[in-house]
């Protein structure tokens, strides 16, 4: 089972810095974003494989860090594994207006990751 990292959240205190940074360290660019957002990451292609993000702005219970939007074929059997191996379900599985199903879940260490399906 293959199970590509599809999209990303980037939360930074400071986005314009964040932008910069990232920009000039990964080469990355970045559109123009609503308020409290940076706007899209795009970080290129490799393989024929693109993985965008979000750039957001940290506060409350978002803090600075990265989390990784991860495809699977079958979402409620990953969302059921990881809380057998001790992991959190932090967001249901749940539809999304796209016709998107997606959860967001914690490893065990309290990481946090959505899992996406298509």
């Amino acid at each position: 089972m293959v199970s590509p990292i599809v999209h990303f959240n980037l939360a930074a205190n400071d986005l314009e810095a964040a932008r910069n940074f990232y920009s000039q360290v990964m080469g990355w660019d970045f559109s123009e974003g609503q308020p409290g957002t940076a706007g899209s990451i795009d970080t290129g292609w490799a393989d024929d494989i693109t993985v965008s993000g979000t750039l957001i702005q940290a506060r409350g219970s978002i803090q600075p860090g990265l989390v990784a939007a991860i495809r699977l074929d079958d979402l409620a059997a990953a969302v059921a594994k990881s809380v057998e191996l001790g992991g959190t379900t932090l967001v249901e599985p749940t539809l999304t207006p796209g016709g998107v199903t997606i959860a967001v879940i914690a490893s065990p260490e309290g990481v946090p990751h959505t899992l996406v399906q298509q």
